[in-house]
């Protein structure tokens, strides 16, 4: 299954800056060479596929990823599939929790493992790896989720933040409920449910980029990698930075980086997902991509707190 981020803090920090900033992942985030202390091989009888590693730093955090994709003539199971690893440097493996052991078997069929180096009892890095077959087809249903927005309108809107932060309120910024309620109108004239088929190994930014072509949306950032914004048509999208952009100063500088927590966080399966959306691969196992608005940093998604 995929797994949400054990540094909840790191995290946290993680989504802040991409959400404050507002800068687009080509401007923000740096794809690193991988450096080859890890190096992973699964078996399949005569045959090894050698998993792309993938490093992305955004802000000074740095995410890994991995991904094994077998041949479409391949009948590996991937719920037993056989894996060797190559370490450089003094440290140990751990598989999903398990000490590492040469031709062990790793089950990806419910999606990303966590590989884990260890120096001592110190987490060195954590890999979250994945394994599919080339060519492999799943129904994606790609939503977008406008049930914050719609209760922070009606002022019932509420989030499990437990650190004291409280959203602005609509009823005490006009400018901003009037952007907010323009772009909510705009996009519930049409549908904001959208089938695709996609193909495992796709990332889910290539999946969202499907479901949006052939629409109306407006959805701004899509081709940087950094969603900011999104509405339909000529109506007004639903920014990030909400408050900055539509209210200003004195109330929401922009040096104050906490005040306005707005933006746009994708999930998968439900979950908030702990990577960008250009680096997360789907899987067979995955059913649904959902952009939700937030007014927390996420939090109010189901993400986790500070």
């Amino acid at each position: 299954m995929f797994k949400k981020f054990n540094n909840k803090k790191i995290f946290s920090l993680l989504l802040a800056l991409v959400l404050v900033l507002g800068m687009s992942v080509s401007s923000f985030a740096a794809t690193l060479t991988d450096d080859g202390i890890l190096v992973v091989k699964a078996i399949e009888g005569s045959n090894e596929y050698t998993a792309e590693m993938k490093f992305v730093d955004v802000g000074g955090v740095t995410r890994y990823t991995g991904y094994i994709e077998f041949s479409n003539s391949s009948s590996v199971d991937l719920s037993d599939v056989e894996i060797v690893a190559t370490i450089a440097g003094s440290y140990t493996l751990e598989v999903d929790g398990t000490p590492y052991t040469p031709n062990m078997s790793v089950d990806f069929s419910e999606g990303y493992v966590d590989f884990v180096l260890k120096s001592g009892s110190t987490v060195y890095r954590t890999y979250q790896m994945n394994a599919n077959i080339q060519g492999t087809s799943v129904l994606i249903f790609v939503t977008i989720d406008l049930e914050n927005a719609n209760d922070w309108l009606d002022g019932t809107y509420t989030s499990p933040n437990t650190g004291g932060y409280v959203a602005p309120t609509a009823a005490a910024y006009p400018a901003a409920a009037a952007r907010v309620q323009n772009a909510v109108t705009g996009l519930e004239s049409g549908s904001l449910f959208i089938p695709v088929t996609a193909e495992v190994g796709e990332s889910a930014m290539d999946v969202f980029q499907k479901a949006v072509d052939g629409t109306n949306l407006n959805v701004i950032g899509i081709n940087s990698g950094y969603v900011s914004e999104i509405g339909r048509g000529a109506d007004p999208t639903l920014p990030d930075l909400l408050f900055q952009k539509t209210e200003g100063e004195p109330d929401f500088p922009s040096w104050d980086w906490e005040k306005d927590r707005t933006g746009w966080i994708y999930l998968i399966n439900g979950e908030v997902a702990n990577i960008g959306a250009s680096q997360y691969i789907i899987t067979a196992s995955d059913s649904t991509l959902t952009w939700g608005y937030t007014f927390d940093w996420g939090i109010d998604l189901g993400g986790p707190e500070w």
